[in-house]
């Protein structure tokens, strides 16, 4: 493809002019396709290597626009969420040019629509509970939920062992010396670990997908508990006095973090970290190193009391 080739060569006219070119053939042939949300994401691209924040904002909210159009029309949750994963980037793009024009609200907004709409859902599924809800579906769900749970602490655990055996062992290789017989136990044992790990990972995701799929059946036998009903400032309002939700988006050089607080006079923080996802992993890989294994460390995605508005 001679635009792509063009805009990797920074000849930022020459690549605009092919872009705007393969827009028109794309507009013709196939009107409304991801064919055409890729021509206006390159052209937002361009735009922001200029320097034009407006023109590119304009075109990368038309590519997302027509991205999260077609999202709708995928069925069922794992085909959308497959699909959502694979157009993510278009999202993220649109995200980072917001924030740098200063707008958070709109920045937020639009990585909200790409993450099915997290402070919604929380907002939403505040008041549910078994009231209104089919008696086996919440048996069920409640059943699933508490598998979830222990698969994400049985994966943790695995995850210590096996960083702990792999510290282990390479303390030894870097020691003089050493017994070869319990540098290869050790290796038997890290072997073991792992598999059992990778044996933790694999029940951790069937227990995701299953609380997801029956978490999904809950929200749809409840009449208005689709988080869609919810305005922005609606689910903001909702949320309990002195709570905060925090929503972040992690790029491959550059990450970004969102603030709400349930306190309407405060305005919505964001903040881009030049951190992407390979320098975070590695931080979070020391961390775990520096917490140790069979430490208690607790998280919760999404919502957060906050100690001090």
């Amino acid at each position: 493809n001679l635009a792509s080739l063009t805009t990797s060569l920074d000849d930022l006219d020459a690549a605009r002019e092919y872009q705007e070119q393969a827009l028109g053939i794309r507009e013709k042939l196939a009107p409304g396709s991801l064919a055409v949300a890729t021509s206006l994401r390159s052209l937002g691209s361009i735009a922001g290597k200029r320097g034009d924040l407006n023109a590119a904002e304009d075109y990368l909210a038309r590519a997302w626009s027509l991205v999260h159009g077609e999202r709708r029309g995928v069925a069922g949750d794992e085909a959308g969420r497959a699909f959502s994963a694979a157009n993510a980037s278009y999202a993220a793009d649109l995200v980072r040019v917001r924030l740098a024009r200063g707008n958070s609200v709109a920045a937020f907004e639009t990585l909200e629509e790409g993450r099915a709409q997290g402070l919604l859902q929380l907002v939403s599924e505040r008041g549910l509970d078994r009231s209104g809800v089919d008696a086996d579906l919440w048996g069920r769900y409640e059943a699933a939920e508490r598998t979830f749970q222990r698969a994400g602490r049985d994966l943790a655990f695995a995850g210590e062992q096996a960083a702990q055996l792999e510290q282990e062992i390479a303390k030894t290789a870097a020691g003089p010396g050493g017994d070869a017989a319990v540098r290869a136990a050790k290796q038997a044992d890290l072997s073991s670990a792992k598999k059992a790990s990778e044996a933790a990972l694999s029940a951790y995701t069937q227990a995701r997908l299953e609380q997801e799929r029956l978490l999904g059946e809950v929200r749809r036998s409840v009449p208005g508990l689709q988080p869609r009903s919810f305005t922005f400032e609606e689910a903001r309002r909702a949320l309990p006095a002195g709570s905060v939700f925090v929503a972040w988006l992690v790029g491959e050089k550059e990450s970004s973090v969102f603030v709400i607080r349930a306190d309407l006079n405060r305005q919505v923080e964001a903040k881009a970290i030049p951190v992407g996802e390979a320098q975070l992993a590695s931080r979070v890989e020391t961390l775990r190193e520096k917490i140790g294994p069979g430490a208690s460390t607790g998280a919760a995605g999404g919502g957060a009391e906050a100690g001090k508005p």
